[in-house]
């Protein structure tokens, strides 16, 4: 079986990369595992998780997560929705996105929808 490669949280490389995907706040799959005892390995559905980033360094050592940070990666919070900036400008440049697409991506990021509370 062929799959795509991952970056370094885990989200496939392929395709029109989401917002989400490109300036990440969590490793989204296409997939669900079934829990140990509950006919693991088949899948439970097909409908997906999102697996959220540890808020802080000191988080991601203590659970033992090899994913970066969300402080690592993006620093703040207003730093987070610069880069959601960017790269939504980018999708609307290439045509990819609609203005009114981009601008409500940009709206969610600075309102901190999807992300840990502890980055407000």
């Amino acid at each position: 079986m062929l799959v795509c490669t991952t970056d370094h949280c885990g989200n496939l490389n392929a395709g029109i990369r989401h917002p989400l995907l490109e300036v990440p706040i969590g490793t989204f799959t296409g997939w669900n595992i079934r829990r140990r005892g509950y006919g693991e390995p088949e899948l439970a559905s097909a409908i997906g998780s999102m697996l959220m980033l540890a808020t802080t360094a000191g988080e991601r050592v203590s659970s033992g997560d090899e994913r970066p940070s969300f402080e690592e990666l993006h620093g703040t919070h207003d730093e987070f929705v610069a880069k959601v900036e960017v790269i939504c400008g980018k999708r609307v440049a290439e045509r990819l996105f609609l203005e009114e697409d981009a601008d409500q991506f940009i709206k969610g990021a600075r309102a901190g929808q999807d992300l840990p509370q502890a980055t407000l």
